[in-house]
């Protein structure tokens, strides 16, 4: 059901928030200010900042049945941008390539089951910033 999977994207959300938190040591205040969400207003600020991605993919059926008993699962792939003011080196890039790896590297939250990370990809400069990614696949159950 779609609820099911916005629920799924809350705890993947609220998962990547509480851990980039404890990871860089950051406040509510500086979460805000340094991760962009999808679908809420965002100004970068000087330093190193992120962008949180959800993608969803394609579904398969895994048992047979109506509603309430059949299940899918659902695949997807969690994206997580980030930037850094260019001429400084790529140093700290990879140190939150890092951090990200670590927080969903094979991990299981709320039913969201990761699988191993892939990046951080070349950095790059784009749009006046040094920028990587990180992919991370996912999988998810769905009871239609």
């Amino acid at each position: 059901m779609a609820s099911e999977l916005r629920a799924k994207a809350a705890a993947i959300r609220a998962h990547f928030a509480t851990e980039w938190k404890a990871a860089r040591g950051y406040t509510d205040e500086q979460l805000g200010e340094r991760v962009a969400w999808e679908g809420v207003d965002f100004t970068p600020p000087a330093s190193e900042w992120v962008r949180l991605s959800i993608l969803w993919g394609d579904a398969f059926e895994q048992t047979m049945g109506g509603p309430a008993v059949g299940k899918n699962e659902v695949v997807g792939v969690v994206s997580v941008t980030l930037f850094y003011p260019p001429g400084r080196g790529t140093g700290v890039l990879e140190g939150l390539a890092d951090d990200v790896r670590d927080i969903f590297n094979r991990a299981e939250v709320s039913g969201v089951r990761f699988g191993a990370p892939s990046g951080p990809k070349p950095a790059r400069e784009r749009d006046g910033w040094v920028q990587t990614t990180v992919d991370v696949p996912f999988t998810v159950e769905e009871t239609i």
